[in-house]
């Protein structure tokens, strides 16, 4: 918590909170600059607001980039361009999101269930708030609970379903998925997952000191253990799990939940 403030998501190097006494306003902050936070109009977020993803850094694209939130328990999913006053509502079919990422001029975002089925849906970036956004779907299947998206180092576009790694290739006119290939490996990439905010990607080139190549970071609310947070690491090549070092202090566990946030730095 950070002055009655509670966190609701992570991207590019922001983090998205809600006030305790106005919890339909969604502000904006940098920890890592020393700029204004940014507060977006009012949402009606019913009873909770779960995720909240960036297009781009509004630090490099001030007046281009796009917000999305998941909320009302993710039944809703909502976008806002920069500058606008109102929001855009995505229809409603009927599903609930668990991921969102924006991708190549596109919004995809992993739904479900429909009868057994999970799905992934892409839509156009709205430009009007007045705009009907219908969802297309490009994949579903039975197996996609908890699959989130996340964007590699080299441009892809990867899924993660049960520790499993696949690169989603894409048509460039729709979006649709021409083929999916499992990864044996992640070469330079290293992951970090969560059960909110944005799942990304990081250089165990660049970070060689502290993180391994292959890895796979994941955050979520586990309770098996009576805790609300909890940490696994997978080794994709080695298709294992490994201890990781420090341990979670107990101290910690019943926290709020924990985000991933990376700063955006500019390499030399």
């Amino acid at each position: 918590m950070l002055d009655n403030k509670r966190f609701c998501g992570s991207s590019h190097g922001w983090i998205a909170t809600v006030d305790d006494a106005n919890q339909h306003v969604i502000t904006l902050i940098n920890p890592f600059k020393n700029v204004a936070p940014i507060v977006l109009p009012w949402l009606p977020i019913g009873m909770s607001l779960d995720r909240v993803v960036l297009s781009v850094d509004p630090l490099t694209k001030p007046n281009d980039y796009v917000v999305a939130a998941i909320h009302s328990c993710r039944c809703r999913l909502s976008l806002i361009r920069a500058g606008q006053e109102f929001w855009t509502y995505v229809q409603n079919t009927g599903v609930w999101y668990i991921d969102i990422t924006f991708y190549r001029g596109l919004v995809y975002a992993v739904c479900g269930p429909i009868g057994w089925k999970y799905r992934i849906v892409s839509f156009k970036l709205p430009y009007s708030s007045m705009e009907k956004i219908i969802p297309n779907v490009f994949y579903q299947d039975s197996y996609l609970q908890g699959a989130c998206l996340v964007k590699s180092l080299e441009g892809d576009l990867w899924m993660v379903t049960s520790f499993q790694v696949y690169k989603l290739e894409l048509d460039a006119q729709n979006g649709k998925v021409l083929q999916m290939l499992k990864l044996e490996s992640l070469g330079d990439n290293v992951l970090f997952i969560s059960d909110f905010g944005d799942s990304t990607a990081a250089s165990s080139f660049y970070f060689s000191n502290c993180l391994q190549k292959d890895l796979i970071y994941n955050a979520t609310n586990d309770y098996d253990d009576g805790s609300l947070f909890d940490l696994r690491v997978y080794n994709v090549k080695e298709g294992r799990f490994i201890k990781h070092d420090p341990p979670i202090n107990p101290s910690v566990k019943n926290e709020s939940p924990t985000l991933w946030i990376l700063p955006q730095f500019q390499w030399d």
